[in-house]
């Protein structure tokens, strides 16, 4: 099956869980990300604002300011086809970007670089994977390009998704860059 049809089949399975529904596989999601050795060691954290019915992101970027963890979060410019992530903290101005999503001001907000000695979680949105850990996303390939310029050490990537996102087979491209976990409200899903 087509990338495309695959992202239009695991977005309307997604959208049929109601709101109420989506909060709670959220809460159950992020209890479990916020219990690994992978979040624990972080110095530093580069999310997403959750859009639409994905994993709501919210409760977890309260968390990591909290524990003290730098959290940075991407801006898309599209004219580039790149994007790049912007520290934040809960006094950071945010405003609609890219198909509407909330991203930082990169007027007000500082770059981030990867640095020396930063142990980097990576939390990746998504549409769809299966059990090798192959993702689809929306198509546009920003994390793809994201990753494959990546000169940073150490960098963990977990998509978070809820288990009605898992598909069969996933066909992956050279330039597709899976992530190394994924996290949902039944817990890690690990290569097969």
């Amino acid at each position: 099956m087509n990338k495309m049809i695959l992202r239009k089949e695991a977005l309307k399975k997604r959208d049929a869980l109601d709101q109420s529904r989506r909060e709670d596989l959220s809460g159950e999601i992020a209890k479990i990300l916020l219990n690994t050795a992978f979040y624990n060691e972080a110095d530093v954290i580069l999310s997403y604002a959750s859009f639409r019915s994905e994993v709501d992101t919210t409760g977890i970027h309260r968390q990591i300011l909290a524990d003290g963890k730098k959290l940075c979060l991407p801006k898309t410019f599209i004219e580039r086809r790149e994007m790049e992530f912007y520290y934040i903290d809960e006094n950071s101005q945010m405003k609609a970007g890219y198909q509407g999503i909330l991203e930082p001001d990169e007027n007000q907000s500082v770059q981030w670089l990867p640095g020396r000695g930063q142990k980097v979680l990576m939390l990746m949105p998504g549409v769809a994977f299966d059990e090798q850990l192959h993702r689809i996303g929306y198509g546009g390939g920003y994390y793809d390009r994201f990753l494959a310029g990546y000169k940073g050490e150490t960098l963990q990537k977990i998509m978070l998704a809820f288990s009605c996102q898992q598909t069969d087979f996933i066909e992956v491209e050279k330039t597709d860059v899976s992530p190394d976990e994924i996290v949902t409200e039944n817990g890690m899903v690990k290569m097969r």
